[in-house]
């Protein structure tokens, strides 16, 4: 009795449906002809646990759609962040450029900030490393937002988004570009090999 949600709730209803269940095989056992109302209340346990539990497929069409709204609000950072550095020259970038570029870019590193933890909280079945990843490459981006590096800005957001993309075709069913090169590094590695005990 795995559920796939740590939240309390399914935790709590989890633990319930335990004791019912042990409740049941306890008087299944003493006296199958009494253990009516203790299967009855197992039944009942275990039916509130499934309606608390989302399958696989519903947490994947939730994650899709979480997906979608992330990747469009890091698109509007994306964009916050080109806006404020366009007309700069970082090669002649005064100590208060630096300043009124950081100033400009808070409100878009507040977000980035906001981005990663949605990223990091999203329920992604099976896609723990990539969802690591993506929140991880919006977190550098905050910081390079909140740095005001104009020449690391475009390098950072163009990650998260990437990150996004591949979280994305792995969820659904996809097989992002990165593993598409792993498996074909491996094929040419096989091939060679094979070449050379020829």
């Amino acid at each position: 009795l795995r559920g796939p949600s740590p939240d309390p709730i399914s935790t709590d209803a989890h633990d319930a449906a335990r004791r019912a269940l042990a409740a049941a095989e306890t008087a299944l056992k003493a006296d199958p002809t009494t253990a009516q109302r203790e299967v009855d209340q197992a039944t009942e346990a275990l039916t509130r646990l499934a309606e608390l539990v989302r399958s696989g497929k519903e947490r994947n069409m939730a994650a899709r759609a979480q997906l979608d709204e992330l990747r469009k609000t890091q698109d509007e950072i994306a964009r916050a962040a080109d806006d404020a550095a366009r007309g700069l020259d970082p090669e002649r970038m005064s100590a208060a450029d630096g300043v009124a570029l950081r100033k400009k870019l808070a409100g878009a590193a507040a977000l980035q900030d906001e981005l990663a933890k949605k990223v990091r909280d999203l329920d992604a079945p099976g896609q723990d490393a990539r969802t690591r990843a993506a929140a991880d490459a919006a977190a550098r981006a905050a910081a390079d937002l909140r740095a005001g590096l104009p020449l690391d800005l475009p390098a950072s957001q163009k990650e998260v988004r990437r990150q996004l993309d591949r979280l994305r075709q792995a969820v659904d069913g996809t097989k992002p570009a990165d593993e598409q090169a792993l498996e074909l590094r491996r094929l040419q590695k096989t091939v060679a090999d094979v070449s050379a005990s020829l």
